[in-house]
């Protein structure tokens, strides 16, 4: 029951701070990072 509570409310921070994070870099930095990954495979 406890583990349960603990995992959502862990779970719950993280995908909290992947969307403020992903806020924060916004579309430019997505594309950037796209684009760096793609340099990176070839």
């Amino acid at each position: 029951m406890l583990k349960g509570i603990l995992w959502t409310v862990f779970f719950g921070l993280a995908k909290t701070f992947q969307y403020c994070g992903l806020l924060i870099v916004g579309i430019d930095g997505i594309k950037r990072i796209k684009q760096f990954l793609r340099l990176r495979k070839a």
